[in-house]
């Protein structure tokens, strides 16, 4: 099933975003957002008793992210994970 995109794309890029959006879907593959305002990470940060500061925010994603890539999924965003 051949379907075009928007007309700017050559069917060189066409075939290159195909493949892109195809190994994104993948299984086992996807994407994660990180995109927490500093408002929302803070408050996860103050129910830990953590200051809200770059590097706590930091150390908080870099967590995340290896929690994700250790079991696979994505942890619940109400789940404790600050271990300092």
């Amino acid at each position: 099933m051949a379907t075009r995109f928007a007309q700017y794309l050559t069917p060189a890029q066409e075939d290159e975003l195909r493949q892109i959006a195809n190994a994104i879907v993948a299984p086992g593959k996807g994407i994660l957002a990180a995109d927490e305002s500093q408002g929302t990470i803070g408050k996860r940060l103050a129910s830990c008793n953590t200051e809200n500061n770059e590097e706590n925010r930091r150390k908080y994603r870099e967590l995340s992210f290896f929690l994700t890539r250790l079991s696979g999924t994505a942890p619940p965003p109400e789940r404790d994970l600050l271990i300092f």
